[in-house]
Formats: C-alpha cells, sequence, structure tokens
C-alpha cells in the first residue's frame, strides 16, 4: 500500500512536470501560435487538424533521420512512457489491460482535445496513436518491473 502512495505521487508530480514542459516550452511561441491559430480560424473557418490515420506518421517516417521528425515521432511516444508505467503502479485495478487501454485511450484523445480547445496545438490523430504506444511502452515496463 505504501508503493502505491509513493506511485500516486509520482504520478502527481508526472502530471505537473508534464503541464509546466507543456506551458514553458511554448511560452515564448504561445501568443503567436494563438494568433496564427485564430487567423486560421477566422481566415478557413476551422481549425488545422488531422483525421486519417498515419497520415503524419508517414510523412514523418519519410523525412527520416531529421531532427523534427525524430523529436515529433519519439517525444509523442517517450512523453507517455511515465503514464503506462505509474498509473497501473498507483492504482492496482489498471493492472489488468482492459481498464489500463480504457484509460490511456482517454487520456490521449484528452490531451488533443486540450490542445484543441485551449489553441496550443492542432488536433492529430496520430498523436494519439503515438500516446498510446507510449503507454503501452510503459505498461510494458512496469509489467517487466512488477513481476
Amino acid at each position: 500500500m505504501k508503493k502505491e502512495r509513493y506511485a500516486r505521487l509520482a504520478l502527481l508530480g508526472y502530471f505537473v512536470l508534464l503541464v509546466a514542459a507543456f506551458v514553458f516550452t511554448r511560452m515564448d511561441s504561445l501568443v503567436g501560435y494563438r494568433q496564427e491559430m485564430q487567423w486560421y480560424l477566422e481566415y478557413y473557418g476551422w481549425l488545422p487538424h488531422n483525421y486519417v490515420p498515419f497520415q503524419t506518421i508517414g510523412l514523418y517516417l519519410s523525412q527520416l533521420p531529421s531532427t523534427i521528425a525524430l523529436r515529433n515521432l519519439f517525444g509523442n511516444i517517450l512523453v507517455l512512457l511515465p503514464f503506462g508505467v505509474l498509473l497501473p503502479w498507483g492504482f492496482a485495478r489498471f493492472r489488468r489491460f482492459g481498464p489500463f487501454l480504457g484509460v490511456c485511450a482517454l487520456f490521449c484523445v484528452g490531451l488533443e482535445v486540450f490542445q484543441r480547445l485551449t489553441l496550443t496545438g492542432t488536433f492529430d490523430v496520430d498523436d494519439i496513436i503515438l500516446g498510446f504506444i507510449g503507454c503501452l511502452a510503459g505498461f510494458l515496463v512496469f509489467q517487466g518491473l512488477y513481476k
């Protein structure tokens, strides 16, 4: 039980770091980005998005070993890997694969919706896929450490 408490604190710390990294890494360009999104919305009537699975991933794969492609592909995976470890570590009910998948899916979709609503990023289904891969990789790491 004590280990779960530490894991829950670590999960809370992870969320704080995730939000801080999200805000501070975009702080200098956030105003300009929001203005660009606002212009895009006013001019086109909709925001840029990608609802086609693997469209952006395919584009990045074709640009390898570009730093931007590597950062986008592996960054989206690595940023959610800790979530995949800490969630089942902190909450026993998420050690089963089904409940874990549901929460990870909601979390990944929630991040994209948050970006869309706050105009801090574009909605991209490929980011959901990559984030989900990161969660699954974290779950596998947890399973390996737990057993």
